[in-house]
């Protein structure tokens, strides 16, 4: 039974040390933020431009693909950063990916989904996406 103490307490000195490397090294909360900006900056993949969506910009509507695991908190902080514009509201739409068949191995798969995201505008600002 004494080897098994040994084990345990030479994971706590060892988790311990790891503990004070982690400090000394700085997790500090500009590495935070600095994470988060770059996170903020990925969530937007592009916009998406058709034609219906161009008849949305007229009203201040503007439609984006964003990541398949943002919210709507990050996607307006997002905006923020990258356009400089304060968004008054998000709406979220989820599209499953469609069937498609495979004709070379007569299987059928499935397209990647899309995740979308509809930002309006206060009149008179704008985004200059094209």
């Amino acid at each position: 039974m004494a080897l098994f103490k040994k084990e345990k307490e030479e994971k706590k000195e060892e988790a311990k040390e790891s503990k004070k490397d982690s400090e000394s090294t700085g997790s500090s909360v500009e590495s935070q933020a600095e994470f988060s900006k770059t996170r903020l900056e990925d969530i937007i993949i592009s916009p998406r431009i058709t034609e219906k969506t161009v008849n949305l910009m007229d009203k201040g509507v503007y439609t984006f693909n964003v990541r398949k695991d943002a919210n709507k908190t990050e996607i307006a902080k997002a905006i923020k950063l990258i356009y400089k514009v304060e968004p008054v509201k998000i709406r979220i739409v989820n599209y499953k990916g469609k069937p498609k068949m495979n004709h070379k191995t007569g299987k059928i798969g499935r397209k990647s989904g899309v995740k979308k995201a509809l930002v309006y505008l206060k009149e008179g600002e704008k985004i200059n996406v094209l």
